[in-house]
């Protein structure tokens, strides 16, 4: 890796909520984070932190954070989470590589150059985000779309994901401030409850936090697209064709890697 420091002061976040094992993923992505890019700063925050990373969340919605209910509290942590980062509450602090602690992280000389482009791409637009083929009215409840007057109740274009992505300067700052307002509505925004006005039919289920991330970047304008992250997660030959990228979209929510020997074999001597 260059000795260079980059003029950016790019910080890498990852989380782990109850139950154990997710918290035990996130220690995962934050050790396999090391070496990867010269961040300012590594961070990983549990349900233990939660009155420092998100203490409006807690104070709204604390009877719904709790290891019972889905993603502790439906994810609603994560706006603030990645809304007080960028905006300097954990050091000065230009962009925000988030990346959650199911994925899995993959250091070699030609995947820390992909990051590089990544993140040069990233302070080039403000933000670097992917979305799957999965359709925005069927996975966004309606609620969502009635507080963004510019957004599509019809929209059937693939919704953005929350699982990993880039966040940078004023624009990054524009989307994360939007976001956690958006969640701030009500616990509505988040749980699995039907829409106050009802949803369409045909509709499969909520993604919560992603949801309103998607609205979100959409009802911005933001249209530029990155390719999706691997799974790396669908046998060896998924593991050996994800070796291309530092981030697998793996869905590994424990604290052993799905990597395997010998690929984690090829990580070491390429260190």
């Amino acid at each position: 890796m260059e000795s260079i420091e980059p003029k950016s002061k790019w910080f890498a976040v990852t989380a782990g909520f109850l139950p154990t094992n997710f918290e035990e993923a996130a220690n995962r992505v934050e050790e396999d984070l090391f070496d990867l890019y010269p961040f300012a700063k590594i961070l990983k925050f549990t349900s233990r932190n939660l009155e420092k990373c998100a203490p409006q969340t807690l104070k709204k919605y604390e009877e719904y954070l709790r290891e019972g209910t889905p993603g502790y509290g439906y994810y609603s942590w994560k706006p603030e989470i990645v809304q007080r980062v960028i905006n300097g509450e954990f050091g000065e602090c230009d962009g925000v590589m988030w990346i959650d602690g199911g994925c899995e992280v993959f250091n070699s000389p030609w995947t820390r150059k992909n990051l590089k482009n990544q993140i040069r791409s990233a302070e080039k637009t403000g933000y670097r985000v992917f979305e799957l083929d999965t359709p925005e009215n069927k996975y966004t409840k309606s609620d969502v779309f009635d507080l963004f007057p510019s957004a599509n109740r019809a929209d059937a274009s693939p919704q953005v994901q929350a699982t990993h992505f880039f966040l940078y300067g004023d624009r990054g700052r524009e989307i994360a401030n939007t976001w956690l307002a958006a969640g701030l509505e009500g616990i509505h925004m988040f749980d699995h409850t039907p829409s106050r006005n009802g949803d369409p039919d045909g509709f499969v289920l909520h993604k919560s936090d992603q949801s309103i991330f998607s609205i979100t970047m959409k009802s911005l304008g933001l249209s530029e697209r990155m390719a999706p992250p691997p799974a790396g997660n669908r046998g060896l030959l998924s593991r050996l064709r994800a070796m291309r990228s530092p981030v697998w979209v793996t869905r590994n929510r424990n604290g052993k890697s799905v990597k395997g020997s010998l690929i984690r074999l090829v990580e070491g001597i390429s260190k």
